[in-house]
């Protein structure tokens, strides 16, 4: 497995989520499984939420990462 290049972690020092090449992957709080969302599912629900410009370069960066990934 290859080592993500950003974790996010508690002030505990549980992991709670981490980047990866597929997207982002979140840790159950309940059974522990990571979830992975991947890049072009997220930047679609930031769209639909107003949350990111569909122009913006961010949204650009992270569509051609997830067509890459593929």
């Amino acid at each position: 497995m290859e080592k993500p290049s950003y974790q996010k972690r508690c002030p505990c020092g549980q992991l709670l989520a981490m980047l990866i090449n597929e997207g982002l992957e979140i840790k159950c709080k309940r059974c522990k499984r990571l979830e992975t969302i991947c890049f072009t599912d997220l930047i679609e629900f930031l769209k639909s939420k107003g949350l990111l410009s569909p122009d913006s370069s961010w949204a650009r960066a992270g569509e051609k990462r997830a067509t890459q990934s593929q």
